[in-house]
């Protein structure tokens, strides 16, 4: 009696796990070669091992499946064949199934075929490979688009940010500029009027205290001109 595609799939993904743990016979190792062509040949993906075995049971008994699938998953005595069988009916999972066996071998059929149109199984690798590139390039671009637009963001609040201040700090040092002079102004007018009515020795040392802070201010206040930053 012939080996049914379950039984088949189950022997292929034990000796797999022979082959990662220990080194095959000679013999083992051509039939786990065998099963790989056969099984591809079939739709069963073996690069595929999970859901493997589930997909071979639903290849055995594809004729129901797809019998179970035309009744839009309303027949009850097929329901129940499949439970039989050990299937899961499964409505969308078993269309999913039905349509991955149909690709799988369009694609092993484009393998096999020789002459003109042939398509290699490297090449199609490639492609695979070229299309999963090209999508992290993809996302890799766009990541790095928003993180730009953010820090050109962040920049421009930062620059207008210090615009202001460098605006507040120019009025604050006119403004300081223009109390200075004032003050100067009415200094000499307080000079004045000490020098007229008062001849103390302490006034004349308040007058010196207060010439000597003014000077240092008009010192300080020339720097802060020259280099706002030592304001802040």
């Amino acid at each position: 009696m012939a080996m049914s595609y379950f039984d088949k799939a189950s022997y292929f993904l034990n000796l797999s796990d022979k082959k990662e743990s220990s080194n095959l016979s000679r013999a083992e190792a051509e039939e786990i070669f065998r099963l790989r062509r056969e099984l591809r040949a079939r739709g069963l993906n073996p690069d595929q091992l999970e859901g493997l075995p589930e997909r071979a049971l639903v290849l055995d008994h594809r004729t129901v499946v797809e019998a179970f699938l035309s009744s839009d998953g309303k027949n009850r005595s097929l329901k129940n064949k499949l439970k039989e069988l050990g299937i899961d009916a499964n409505f969308r999972r078993l269309s999913e199934i039905i349509s991955e066996l149909k690709l799988a071998k369009k694609e092993a059929d484009k393998l096999k075929r020789g002459g003109h149109g042939k398509t290699k199984a490297s090449k199609v690798f490639a492609d695979r490979r070229e299309a999963a590139i090209a999508e992290e390039v993809a996302a890799d671009d766009a990541a790095t688009a928003a993180a730009t637009k953010k820090a050109q963001v962040a920049m421009s609040t930062l620059e207008e940010q210090m615009k202001q201040t460098q605006e507040q700090i120019e009025d604050l040092i006119l403004n300081m500029r223009d109390g200075c002079k004032k003050l100067g102004t009415l200094l000499k007018a307080c000079d004045a009027t000490t020098s007229s009515y008062a001849t103390e020795s302490n006034t004349q040392e308040m007058r010196d205290f207060i010439n000597d802070k003014l000077s240092t201010f008009e010192t300080w206040l020339e720097h802060v001109c020259v280099d706002p930053g030592l304001f802040v």
